[in-house]
């Protein structure tokens, strides 16, 4: 093997490579496990041929290092002129929750409704006693009239016990014929169980559908 020959034809490959593909190859190619300056430094018999091999392995070495430096460098500089980032653009948004689920059927709901020609009212979450008993006529000895049952809020005004109190407010701002749907929460409180005997009361929300038409028929049903 010519050390000198074999140096100008490394350099000649490594300077040539214009990829980091290209330029790996040609490091295997002359550099690698069954290259041929490696199978003669295995072959080394003396000092003086033993320091010429090291030194060309290290000048090859350093060749393909530089080079590789340069390809980078050349690399980085095209994708910074070439795929040009926009910092003033908003970031990757993080995904969102689905609505919750008694939404979703809800929605489902008053677009059935929307399709036959109702209306959709969402009502009033805070009632007075006038159009949540009385427009309703439900009589004063009612239950759901005591405190035990409905929530109270200050005199007559309390948290709805159905969204049919919707109903009433949309009959005295048109006249008939009305067609609407009224879907929402209400606010009922648990009694207290003479069987466990419980001290206090809670507070339940359930969701509530009051449909209705007007003058021809009246539908209201309520989960």
């Amino acid at each position: 093997m010519d050390p000198q020959a074999l140096q100008t034809e490394a350099q000649s490959a490594i300077a040539g490579a214009s990829t980091l593909g290209e330029l790996d190859a040609a490091r295997v190619r002359y550099l690698g496990r069954q290259s041929e300056l490696k199978q003669a430094l295995r072959g080394v018999r003396d000092a003086e041929t033993g320091s010429v091999l090291n030194t060309l392995r290290e000048e090859l070495e350093r060749a393909v290092a530089d080079r590789c430096a340069e390809l980078e460098r050349a690399d980085l500089n095209r994708r910074l002129t070439q795929e040009v980032a926009d910092i003033t653009l908003p970031g990757e948004a993080r995904p969102r929750g689905h609505l919750h689920l008694i939404t979703q059927i809800r929605r489902e709901v008053e677009d059935i409704f929307l399709g036959l020609g109702y209306q959709v009212v969402d009502g009033r979450e805070v009632e007075t006693t006038h159009y949540n008993f009385d427009a309703l006529n439900f009589p004063a000895d009612h239950p759901s009239r005591s405190p035990r049952q409905s929530v109270f809020l200050n005199g007559d005004v309390l948290f709805r016990t159905e969204t049919s109190p919707s109903q009433i407010r949309v009959m005295e701002s048109q006249p008939p014929p009305i067609y609407m749907v009224s879907l929402g929460r209400v606010y009922r409180r648990d009694t207290p169980d003479a069987t466990t005997r419980r001290s206090s009361t809670r507070s339940k929300v359930s969701p509530s559908i009051a449909a209705s038409r007007w003058p021809t028929s009246r539908a209201r049903c309520s989960t």
